[in-house]
């Protein structure tokens, strides 16, 4: 998957649609930040820089940190003022590559290619990196697709069902113009995912399982099938720091 995700690093800037989740993720976690001018917020995974560079153009201060050098040198090469870009990979026991607190956080598609130990310690890290009252917007892969097996062009599902909490998971994603893209992680169950966050002191907000607008449809025509509008393909999860 890592070769898959380097390569991709020109095709995901964020900038005209390309993947599913450009619609259906991005927008979403953005929305639920609020807010954020003169803010320091923590882009965990930030890609080639798409929602950080949003957030920067708000007004806040960001810091984001991927594990591809690819995407790292693309999101540099694009206007990064008020962001702060690292090179690093969490692990199970690593800590975060920043000092000090954040008012928000934010982890985009992050979590299902992490083994659960990783999961589990990134959400502690951002637990305890963040302010009283800090908002944390996690999208994942919508708990229940693996059941679907949805009859879609941007997403084909491999799994053993949903039970099956941290069980390898395999995908085929497609981008505009259906170049595919394999991708292995993680299941997470919902269940798993909620109560990791109680565990680490935060109260649930909101949680949302977006679907394409009717604008979306109209836009852009060539994109969809049936299923697109008719399964949750991600989840958006949005807790509070108690």
């Amino acid at each position: 998957m890592t070769d898959q995700y380097h390569n991709a690093a020109g095709s995901w800037t964020g900038g005209k649609p390309r993947l599913l989740s450009d619609f259906t993720v991005r927008p979403y976690v953005i929305n639920e930040c609020g807010d954020v001018r003169g803010r320091r917020v923590l882009d965990i995974g930030c890609g080639a820089g798409s929602i950080a560079r949003v957030l920067a153009d708000s007004g806040a201060e960001v810091c984001g940190f991927d594990k591809s050098e690819a995407m790292i040198e693309k999101a540099r090469s694009l206007p990064s003022d008020g962001i702060e870009y690292k090179v690093f990979e969490l692990t199970a026991d690593s800590g975060l590559p920043f000092e000090g607190h954040f008012d928000a956080a934010v982890s985009s598609m992050v979590w299902g290619p992490c083994p659960l130990d990783v999961v589990d310690n990134g959400n502690r890290l951002v637990s305890e990196s963040l302010d009283q009252g800090g908002r944390y917007i996690i999208a994942i892969a919508h708990p229940d697709m693996a059941n679907y097996k949805p009859d879609s062009k941007w997403i084909k599902v491999l799994s053993k069902g949903y039970h099956q909490n941290g069980d390898e998971v395999k995908f085929k994603v497609y981008d505009a113009d259906s170049k595919e893209i394999p991708l292995e992680g993680s299941h997470l169950t919902l269940e798993f995912m909620l109560q990791n966050l109680i565990n680490y002191g935060f109260q649930l907000e909101n949680i949302q399982a977006p679907k394409p607008t009717e604008n979306d449809r109209k836009t852009y025509p060539e994109m969809w099938s049936p299923d697109d509008f008719r399964i949750p393909f991600f989840s958006i999860i949005t807790a509070r720091k108690d």
